[in-house]
């Protein structure tokens, strides 16, 4: 992506890059396993990218970027499904 950026925007100035990596640190520390199980799952990233990519298919001016947006939205959705159900399946198995 930031190859397109870089094309499709060679003025722009960087916007990339926190602190301690892309989730900012470890998110696992020394939670639970519930816990630990559920963070490595990431479903409020997969969230958030939707919400970013709503925002970039709503005001995005490059159709490139648009049909990108939507495969995000399409496919992170899709991953929520399918983490959702992964840990619905671990709750169940530490309940006996």
């Amino acid at each position: 992506m930031q190859e397109w950026r870089d094309e499709w925007y060679p003025n722009a100035g960087r916007t990339y890059g926190t602190p301690g990596g892309m989730m900012g640190g470890s998110m696992l520390g020394t939670a639970s396993t519930d816990a630990t199980d559920a963070a490595f799952l990431m479903i409020p990233h997969h969230q958030q990218a939707i919400v970013m990519s709503e925002v970039a298919l709503d005001k995005a001016g490059h159709p490139g970027l648009k049909r990108l947006a939507q495969e995000i939205i399409d496919e992170q959705s899709a991953e929520i499904k399918l983490t959702q159900g992964y840990l619905e399946e671990i709750e169940v198995a530490n309940s006996f």
